[in-house]
């Protein structure tokens, strides 16, 4: 569990204004988890990707989350993002991880 309280606590301190160039600000090919904040401090969605850079990119071009979509296009500006890198991550070390964040941060568009 100590993995998931770093996790936590990266997540929550360490965002980041979501714009065009952040997915350039990733190790390409690093994996591990996300999430998106609305800067007044709720949690919107909590993610996870073996590859970080290329899901934010995903996130930023095409949003298959019509809630989360949502938030995108009414707090563009005020949307942040926070990541946590973990080396060569199995995928069901990832799921287990986000689904704990998921209990964990309650994001709102997480479905």
């Amino acid at each position: 569990m100590a993995v998931l309280r770093c996790a936590v606590n990266t997540l929550k301190t360490r965002r980041q204004g979501f714009d065009y160039n952040f997915h350039h600000r990733v190790n390409s090919g690093a994996g591990g988890l996300y999430a998106f904040w609305l800067n007044a401090g709720a949690c919107l969605y909590v993610g996870q990707s073996r590859d970080l850079s290329r899901r934010q990119y995903q996130h930023r071009m095409s949003e298959h989350n019509s809630d989360l979509e949502e938030y995108f296009r009414a707090f563009s500006q005020q949307i942040e993002v926070s990541y946590f890198s973990l080396p060569n991550p199995g995928e069901v070390e990832l799921k287990r991880l986000e689904d704990r964040l998921i209990e964990t941060l309650r994001p709102i568009t997480n479905k």
